[in-house]
């Protein structure tokens, strides 16, 4: 192949714009957007420690604020995987096994024990 040919595994990224544009990703890329949901549905804000301020707080330090609205940019909204709740909920991006979770240990597993200053952040959840 000579540097003419296109090269079906190679993506051209649009230089004029820093994340590039939707049509410059192929159809079969799917963008993983984890943790910029802020939402504490209200069915388990009764499980969090935390008064409203705090939960406010933790919720500002801990969410990937606008990465939705930077990849829905450059990849299309149909291409993103987005969490629908907040990391403080569940962190869709840990294992579901505690014993093979590394952050388990410190209280981050995928349901959070403790805040980003290691604070306890919910009550004890029965199995």
């Amino acid at each position: 192949m000579n540097d003419d040919e296109p090269d079906d595994n190679h993506i051209e990224v649009n230089t004029s714009s820093p994340v590039g544009t939707y049509a410059d990703f192929p159809p079969w890329v799917v963008v993983h957007v984890p943790h910029d949901s802020t939402v504490i549905p209200s069915d388990v804000r009764s499980q969090f420690l935390l008064t409203d301020e705090e939960l406010q707080n933790e919720l500002r330090l801990m969410t990937d604020h606008h990465t939705h609205d930077l990849f829905t940019v450059c990849a299309g909204a149909d291409a993103i995987f987005r969490a629908p709740v907040s990391r403080l909920v569940v962190d869709v991006e840990r294992f579901a096994d505690d014993a093979v979770e590394e952050m388990a240990a410190q209280g981050m597993g995928s349901i959070y024990q403790v805040t980003s200053s290691l604070q306890p952040l919910r009550r004890s959840l029965s199995e």
